[in-house]
């Protein structure tokens, strides 16, 4: 190796490519740490020197530019290695771009064309990125391998490699960009094997591609505005950028008359920054960022945009030749002409900033555009295999290997991770057994108490029908009664005049007036009967005006509630707070707890409906005021518990949750079903945990 290199006066080492070229610790680490142990103990004059050219998200094209820009480094090269295909890849699929295959044919025959004439060197990686069963993948993998074959490069099918030996899903685990170790070893592979490469084949052939060009801003005639020069410089790139703002225009050189632009280098920036937004922060952001130039001639114009990254951008569809009217200036209209991968114009959450920072313009004249029509289809169908002499699969570290060991370690360690998980698993459910049971009997307990409950409710009731119906019966009673004396008394009395008539002979005056006295006392017992009437009359109403108004059906339980207390422990928040705690106390009631608040909450609704509806047909049902009772203060303690703050703060979450209204004052629900509350409820276990300790907390604060 040392001999051949003074030899040949070759010592760079190049790589071209897209992301996966510029990943830090991939393909480009290997090769780094390989050539720095094959430089050791060599003179600097022969040691290897090495180049990373790669951008990411660019096609072919981008190594076509870097190899022009760099003409005189990769003179010196030794070796080239070259990757695109995973990038071309993406750029067809891309439905808004969907670069044409025509285009990456032409520019896969330009690259391969300026390679081979390099008579270096050159090692073609066609990398693994996703499986490619569609014909354009297949179609654009045969062109890099019938390229290859034609000019007697070097190549690298990773792609094949994974198909091969069946790696398809651990291959879709990484994606576009291949595993890191894995492409730093594969780095490592490629230097080791430089004593082995072959150098191109020797063709009689003349390269009859175009004439290729770069023209930077600096290189153009600056006609308006202002023109801002910006160094960029980081850990992979540095760049001088050219800041094209809203008034500044620039004119082509006269000597580029006759090129076409075939693509555009930039690298928009945050120099000095007065936007009236952030500046991007992720890549996502970064690529909804953009601005836009035009270029235009005599006739024509289109538009490029590129995005808040380094990045080389190729012209797809428009064909504009450069004349003596040609201009480069800022976009401003929002009519674009094409479309990229990495420049999301039409992202709803897109950005627009109001300058372009430009590097530069790859331009072509004359030669072969490779305009021939080409059968993608017939191409994507052959079986293209690399001639044995430049197949260099053997470098490929041994995936297969690798991801074996990697099932077997996980195969172990699935066991002993997921032992201890079982084991708890295994006591939950001997727990959950236990408290079912621990349940079941609660349950019966439970069912029994309230068939005693019901029985004592039945007594009660018809202890209180008795008591008032006495009571309703003792007003008439009482006015008979007074009426029965009245006539009594008033017989007495007739009979008492009768006597007295006999025994003193009065006079016929006498007993006329004592009949005139008569004649009032009957007028009197009529006002007597008639106000009786009016008592019966009135006594019909007797039970609506008593205190304890009697309701009927499934109200019939308000009749029991004769205080303050009883009527603040049928308000809905008193009794989902009670239900919460109750459930709470075990798994099962966890599970069960939805339910049974929606059937509480529904109940109430129910209960509160038909209490409206009979206060609506007699207003003197309607129960008295809380202050009324005389436990009154003594009851408004019983919502300072904790059961009744449980449930107002449930009430509330619930509220915030399905955008209902809960009435807490009149104890009504309105709007939400069952469906809610259950949803609200299973989404709130966290905060129901969270509630009962707040509440709590804040009653024993009061007590204290």
């Amino acid at each position: 190796m040392q001999k051949h290199l003074k030899e040949n006066g070759k010592q760079n080492i190049i790589l071209l490519g897209g992301s996966n070229s510029v990943m830090v610790n991939g393909l480009q680490k290997g090769i780094r740490e390989e050539i720095a142990k094959l430089n050791e103990g060599k003179d600097e004059k022969e040691q290897l020197e090495f180049y990373n050219f790669g951008l990411g998200g660019c096609a072919a094209i981008q190594n076509l530019y870097e190899i022009v820009r760099h003409k005189e480094i990769l003179k010196n090269a030794e070796l080239i290695i070259t990757e695109s295909s995973i990038n071309e890849i993406h750029n067809h699929r891309f439905h808004n771009q969907n670069l044409p295959l025509q285009l990456i044919y032409r520019d896969l025959c330009w690259l391969y064309q300026e390679l081979y004439s390099l008579k270096t060197k050159i090692v073609v990686l066609d990398l693994a990125g996703e499986p490619r069963l569609d014909p354009s993948s297949k179609a654009i993998t045969n062109i890099h391998k019938k390229l290859s074959n034609k000019y007697g490069l070097n190549f690298i099918d990773m792609q094949g490699y994974y198909n091969a030996n069946k790696l398809q899903d651990y291959e879709k685990v990484f994606g576009a960009h291949q595993q890191s170790k894995v492409a730093c070893k594969l780095g490592e592979c490629i230097i080791k094997g430089i004593y082995d490469y072959h150098l191109p084949k020797n063709l009689k052939i003349k390269n009859d591609n175009p004439k290729f060009a770069i023209c930077t801003p600096k290189d153009m005639e600056l006609v308006s505005g202002e023109l801002q020069e910006i160094p960029m410089k980081n850990l992979a790139f540095n760049e001088v950028t050219y800041r094209i703002k809203k008034d500044t225009k620039l004119k082509f050189p006269d000597k580029f008359i006759g090129f076409q632009p075939i693509g555009i280098h930039a690298w928009n920036n945050a120099f000095e920054w007065d936007e009236n937004f952030e500046t991007p922060r992720n890549w996502m952001e970064n690529i909804c960022t953009y601005s836009s130039i035009f270029i235009s001639n005599h006739n024509q114009h289109f538009t490029k945009e590129a995005a808040f990254l380094n990045q080389f951008i190729n012209s797809q569809k428009a064909i504009l030749e450069i004349d003596d009217n040609s201009f480069v200036g800022f976009n401003q209209t929002n009519h674009f002409t094409e479309y990229h991968l990495n420049v999301l114009t039409q992202h709803p959450n897109a950005k627009r900033v109001s300058f372009f920072d430009l590097i530069s313009i790859f331009l072509a004249k004359g030669g072969n555009f490779y305009t021939e029509e080409i059968d993608f289809k017939t191409l994507a169908n052959e079986n293209i295999e690399i001639e044995e002499k430049y197949n260099f699969n053997h470098l490929i570290p041994d995936i297969k290997l690798y991801k074996e060991i990697i099932d077997e370690y996980c195969a172990k360690m699935d066991l002993i991770k997921l032992a201890p998980l079982q084991k708890q698993l295994t006591q939950k459910d001997s727990e959950l057994q236990s408290k079912n049971q621990a349940l079941d009997l609660k349950i019966k307990e439970l069912e029994s108490l309230k068939s005693q409950y019901d029985s004592k409710i039945k007594e009660l009731q018809v202890n209180l029908k008795i008591t008032q119906d006495s009571l309703s019966s003792l007003p008439t009673k009482k006015q008979t009664l007074e009426i029965k004396n009245l006539e009594s008394d008033l017989k007495i009395k007739e009979l008492k005049a009768k006597q007295i008539e006999k025994e003193l002979g009065y006079s016929y005056n006498v007993l006329e007036e004592l009949d005139l006295k008569k004649q009032e006392l009957i007028k009197v017992k009529q006002q007597l009967d008639s106000k009786t009437k009016e008592l019966e009359s009135k006594n019909t109403g007797l039970e609506s005006n008593l205190n304890y108004p009697i309701f009927k059906g499934n109200l019939s339980y308000l009749n029991t509630m004769t205080s303050a207390k009883d009527r603040i422990h049928n308000h809905l928040s008193y009794k989902l707070g009670k239900a919460m705690i109750e459930n709470s106390k075990s798994i099962l009631g966890y599970i069960r707890m939805p339910y049974v608040l929606s059937y509480i909450k529904e109940q109430h609704n129910k209960e509160q409906k038909q209490y409206q509806e009979q206060i609506k047909k007699n207003p003197n049902l309607k129960l008295p005021k809380l202050e009324s009772y005389k436990d009154y203060k003594e009851a408004l303690k019983e919502k300072e518990c904790f059961t009744y703050k449980l449930g107002e703060a449930f009430i509330r979450a619930n509220t915030l949750k399905s955008k209902n209204n809960i009435n807490n004052n009149t104890n009504n629900i309105s709007g939400g079903g069952g469906a809610d509350i259950i949803k609200t409820t299973l989404s709130l276990y966290p905060t129901i945990y969270s509630l009962q300790t707040h509440c709590l907390l804040q009653v024993c604060k009061r007590s204290a």
